[in-house]
This record gives structure tokens, C-alpha cells and sequence, in this order.
């Protein structure tokens, strides 16, 4: 731990062979006593790494400047105030930084620029963009036309002669009131699928936690190394649990993806468009997360105000400064290809879209020839779990949270990247296609029924006239998952490779050997989508009634719809909430409980107003043009 008395004698030291003389006068007399308020000065700065020091009290100094000084670290940063002489500035800091990283014995060849400097006054009072103005302005036009589709809708609804609805449309469209209508109303008959809404809901809660202890990184805290044991020990496992939850979204979504397309083309096999079935999916996604996306890119750096603000923009400018395209083309999980990108957790999106490109040909070869469509999901599947074991076995990446995933390299260059992430999509596709297959069936029961004992009457004897046929394959292998042992193997499964992670990140990387990392690296997402499968299908098929009065409830598909805002949002209030506080904090569990309560509400509600704000205006117009199309 370096005291702050000490930094200032490693500032004069650099200064002496610098010629910033203002600079270094001061300095020169700040060391010895004479610079005015020295005392306040080194009492007001931090006294070691992760002590921010008194950001307010250094600011009403008439003559100091608060500088916060940024070390970037393997997981994220570690930083402390400088109250230093008025006129020293951030670029004078930054010509001696190389001397106090040496001095620190911070400096790492992995690191292009170890060391920072902001004067985070100056950061948080700095002039408006033009960028960051011209969305405030669509913005403001924007709530103005929701506010007048809602006024027009509630004039429509108080006085129904004056026709409102069919003279306004498109403005009572974007109602406030109608849209939160049309989102809170549940369908009278509840699928046995609508189980997978509850699912999706109890994932983001899931993510929510573990996003909270995450997003530390861009909080300073007293004791970083209480972080460290709250990713590697027992008692959390819970938060590690969400490392998979990216794999059941994928799982769940391809399910959806195939199941409900196959029954829309067998119900109207003319009348459906894969155009339209690309549109519907875009539009729910574009929107929304393009607005959000806009919001982070341009606004979000002002809203936020104290001595450690300027962290967050430490850490994504690079890649929101040089990639911000990338988010707009859906390829931000490939460019950057080994660093994050802007608004790094929304590689999810990117993989989605990537991944809806293989639906129509997956689902067109499900009605020509079943027998190629399973053959080109196993060779996807196949071609996942070598590029899986290459990977693996050249980088040598490592299993669990702290030696992982949380490491940029592995993130960014394994972790997010689609041909890794495919194969929980593609098992949710074949899942979807033999489920869809099920029903169909099933609903053929009755006609199977009447060929077999024909028509009943006085003269027709009560033999069969057709031999049964023996169920199709795909519907043995769904109920294979009413056998107790196998569900009982499934849960053994998901429980293993949630926990087996835990000795190796309590011992380090040497624990396992390749071998074994690599064997858990390139099967835990296969394993753990074909175990989630065989239970989430079991509860399906057996209409499960506690289950489903649970998870397929109206809560649960009212929630679902507000997910995808959710999960955009989510983030920017944990990183808000902690880089906005005017001291370090130190973290323990009650810090994290209490807050991830306020993060899921406050997040809740930002989705709820942006949902019905954006995706189910569009939603209306989709409708308004294919209602005007028939």
C-alpha cells in the first residue's frame, strides 16, 4: 500500500528532469509545505490504490485540482485520487507516468497504457457532443409524438363519434395506454411452451445477480480482493450458475424459433413469407436495441457525475471510439475480434441475428428431407465441438469465472464468438422440430383412431381396418425423458458442471491438466443443453401442472415480453449506480443484495417504458401493413 505523501515525492522526483516549471514548482512546494492548503491537499488525496480520497472537499481548494489516476489490471481497475496543484494538469501527469509506474512496480508488458490520468471535474462538466445533442433532440420529438398518440387515443376512447382512431392512426398507434394494454394481455389458452417464458424471466434475474458482481469493475472498491473470493468460493455458486445462461437463451430460442415457425407453415403453408418472417424478427429487435445502443454511445458518459465517473469511460472508449460500427452490422462479437466491444454485453444480439441466418434452411430441409436437416445440424454440432477442442487446446483457456471467462482474452476471443456459442441454438432447433413434430401428431390422434375402427355403425364390425403405425422417431425420443433415471442423469449433469469448477478456481489454472480443461471447456455447453432439454421437455409433454402454473403464468409471459429491454438496460444501471458514488466502496454480500433489488426494479421499469414505448409501435405497424396487405 503506497501513501499518498509518497506519490507526491515520486511526482517530484519524475519533475526534476521534467521542464513543466509551473508544475513542478508546485510540486517542489507542496512536498516541502509551502504551497498553499498543502496539508488539506495530501489529507483530501488518496492515501493508496483504491482509496479515492475527497473529491468535493479537494474541488472547494482554491488552489487544487482532483486527479484521479487509473491503473488498468488484469480484471479491471485500480485507482485513487490526486489532489494536487491547480496547475498541473492531466497531460503533465501523463509525460511522467512511466516514472511513478516504475516507482509502483506497476508496470506489465501486457499493458499498452498502465497508467491514466482524469481530471474528473473537467470530465464531468465537459461541453454536450453534437453527437450526444442531436439524440437528446429525436428524443424529445419522439416522447412528444408518444404524448400526442396517447392524448388522441384517450380523446378516441372519451368521444368514439369523432373517429379519432381511423383519422390518427398512426399517431394513437404510438399510445402509451394501448400499447401497455396490448403488452399485459395473456392469451385464454396457455401452451405447454409458454413455460420457456418463466424460464427466460428467472435467467435474467439469474444474470442480473452475477452481472452485479461483474460490473465491479467498474466500480472502485476498498477491497478488490474480496471480489476475487466471491467469484471462487463455495457460497457462490448461484452467481457462477449464470455462466450458462447464455446457453439456455440460445437453447430456448432456437426451440421457439423452429417450433413456432413449423406450425405457422403448416397452418398456411401459402401464405407464409420467410421476408416477412425475417422483418417480424428484425423488427424486434432493431428498434429497441439500436435506441438503447444510441443512448450508451452518445448520452450515457453525462449522466453520471463524481471522482470516479471518468472510469467507465476509460474502459470502453477504445472500443466505442474505434468500433461503434460494429453494433450497427451485428458483427460487435467479431470486431473488435480480442478486445471488448462497445456495450460489450451485447454480443448476445450479435449471435441471435447470426444465427437466425441457418433457421430457414434448417426448417425448409425439416419438411423436404428430415434425414438432411439432422444431418446438417450434426455437422454444425460436430463442427462446434472441434472448433471447441482446437481453441481450447491451442489457447489453453481455463474453465469457471475468475481464470476464465472474466479474462478479456478468453471473452473476447472464445467466450462470445458464435461458432463457439452455435450448439445450444442448434439443440434448441432439434428440440423445437421434434416437438413440433409431437404435437402434430397428436393432433392426427383422433383421425388415426376413426381409419382404425372406421365408421361405427349397426353393420361394420368392430375390427380395425388399418394396422397402427408405429410412432415416428422423433416423438420415441422425446419420451425417452418420462424415464426417471434419465431426468435424474440430466439434473446430475447441470448440478456437475455448475460446481466442478469450484477446487480448480480455489487452487489455480495448474489444478486441472489440459487435458481436462479442455474435455470440460468443449463439452459443458453441449452437455448442459441436452440435460436442460430433457427436463424442460419432460414438464411439456407431461403438462406438469405446479410447473406450469408457475412459470407459464401471466406474470411470467408479461415479463418475458420486457426481456430484451431488460438485458440491454440492466448493465448501464449496475455501472451507474456504482461508478456514481462519490467513495470507494466496501463490498460484501448485504452491499450486493440490497443493490441488485434496486437494479432489477429500476431496470424493470426503464424496460417496461421503453417496450411499450418503442417494439410495440413498430409491432402495430407490422400488423396495420399486413391487415391492409390481406
Amino acid at each position: 500500500m503506497i501513501s499518498t505523501k509518497w506519490i507526491f515525492m515520486i511526482l517530484m522526483i519524475a519533475y526534476v528532469a521534467s521542464d513543466v516549471a509551473d508544475c513542478e514548482k508546485s510540486i517542489s512546494d507542496l512536498k516541502s509545505g509551502k504551497y498553499p492548503e498543502a496539508d488539506q491537499m495530501l489529507k483530501f488525496s488518496g492515501r493508496s490504490f483504491n482509496d479515492l480520497g475527497h473529491y468535493i472537499k479537494c474541488s472547494e481548494l482554491l488552489d487544487a485540482k482532483y486527479t484521479l489516476l487509473i491503473y488498468k489490471n488484469k480484471f479491471g481497475v485500480s485507482t485513487t485520487g490526486l489532489c494536487g496543484p491547480i496547475t498541473c494538469t492531466t497531460k503533465d501527469y501523463e509525460e511522467i507516468g512511466n516514472t511513478i509506474v516504475e516507482a509502483l512496480n506497476l508496470n506489465s508488458s501486457s499493458l499498452n497504457k498502465p497508467l491514466s490520468f482524469y481530471n474528473s471535474e473537467e470530465f464531468n462538466i465537459r461541453p454536450i457532443s453534437s453527437g450526444t445533442m442531436i439524440f437528446i433532440i429525436f428524443s424529445f420529438i419522439f416522447c412528444g409524438i408518444v404524448a400526442t398518440g396517447t392524448y388522441l387515443h384517450t380523446l378516441a376512447k372519451n368521444f368514439p363519434n369523432q373517429s379519432f382512431d381511423k383519422k390518427y392512426p398512426i399517431l394513437i398507434n404510438f399510445s402509451i395506454i394501448k400499447n401497455f394494454n396490448t403488452l399485459t394481455t395473456t392469451p385464454e389458452n396457455i401452451e405447454n411452451t409458454y413455460i420457456l417464458n418463466g424460464i427466460k424471466v428467472l435467467l435474467m434475474i439469474l444474470v442480473t445477480f452475477a452481472h452485479s458482481y461483474y460490473y465491479a469493475k467498474f466500480t472502485p472498491i476498498q477491497n478488490p480482493n474480496q471480489l476475487i473470493d466471491y467469484f471462487t468460493s463455495f457460497a457462490h455458486r448461484l452467481a457462477y450458475s449464470a455462466v450458462f445462461a447464455g446457453d439456455i437463451f440460445f437453447l430456448t430460442t432456437g426451440f421457439l424459433l423452429s417450433y413456432i415457425t413449423r406450425n405457422l407453415i403448416l397452418k398456411n403453408p401459402s401464405n407464409f413469407s420467410w421476408g416477412k418472417f425475417a422483418i417480424g424478427k428484425l423488427i424486434r429487435v432493431i428498434p429497441i436495441y439500436f435506441y438503447i445502443y444510441i443512448f450508451y454511445l452518445t448520452a450515457f458518459n453525462y449522466i453520471g457525475y463524481g471522482p470516479a465517473w471518468p472510469i467507465h469511460n476509460f474502459l470502453v472508449s477504445p472500443s466505442c471510439d474505434n468500433y461503434w460500427y460494429s453494433n450497427f452490422i451485428f458483427l460487435n462479437n467479431l470486431i473488435p475480434y480480442n478486445k471488448y466491444s462497445c456495450m460489450e454485453w451485447s454480443w448476445f444480439i450479435a449471435d441471435y441475428i447470426q444465427f437466425l441466418l441457418f433457421v430457414p434452411i434448417i426448417i425448409v430441409l425439416s419438411f423436404y428431407r428430415k434425414a438432411y436437416c439432422y444431418l446438417f445440424c450434426g455437422f454444425i454440432l460436430l463442427a462446434n465441438l472441434v472448433i471447441d477442442i482446437v481453441l481450447t487446446s491451442v489457447y489453453e483457456y481455463n474453465p469457471g469465472v475468475y481464470y476464465g471467462f472474466t479474462r478479456e482474452k478468453q471473452f473476447t476471443e472464445y467466450y462470445e464468438k458464435p461458432y463457439v456459442r452455435i450448439g445450444a441454438f442448434i439443440v434448441g432447433i432439434f428440440i423445437g422440430i421434434f416437438y413440433s413434430i409431437n404435437m402434430q401428431k397428436n393432433k392426427e390422434k383422433v383421425e388415426i383412431k376413426e381409419i382404425e375402427l372406421g365408421v361405427i355403425n349397426s353393420e361394420t364390425p368392430l375390427i380395425p381396418q388399418a394396422k397402427r403405425h408405429s410412432l415416428p422417431i422423433e416423438m420415441r425420443i422425446l419420451l425417452l425423458t418420462k424415464a426417471p433415471k434419465l431426468r435424474f442423469l440430466a439434473w446430475v449433469i447441470i448440478v456437475f458442471l455448475i460446481f466442478a469448477p469450484y477446487r480448480f478456481e480455489n487452487h489455480g489454472p495448474e489444478f486441472w491438466s489440459s487435458f481436462s480443461k479442455v474435455l470440460f471447456l468443449s463439452f459443458e455447453s453441449l452437455l448442459l443443453s441436452l440435460s436442460f432439454s430433457i427436463i424442460v421437455v419432460f414438464w411439456m409433454i407431461e403438462n406438469s401442472g405446479l410447473i406450469k402454473s408457475f412459470l407459464a403464468s401471466k406474470f411470467m409471459i408479461v415479463a418475458s415480453r420486457v426481456c430484451l429491454a431488460y438485458y440491454l438496460i440492466h448493465p448501464m444501471v449496475i455501472i451507474f449506480t456504482g461508478a456514481n458514488s462519490p467513495q470507494d466502496i466496501y463490498i460484501e454480500n448485504s452491499y450486493f443484495v440490497f443493490r441488485y433489488f434496486g437494479v432489477v426494479v429500476l431496470s424493470a421499469l426503464f424496460a417496461i417504458l421503453l417496450t411499450i414505448m418503442i417494439t410495440y409501435p413498430i409491432i402495430g405497424f407490422e400488423k396495420m401493413i399486413l391487415s391492409r396487405n390481406r
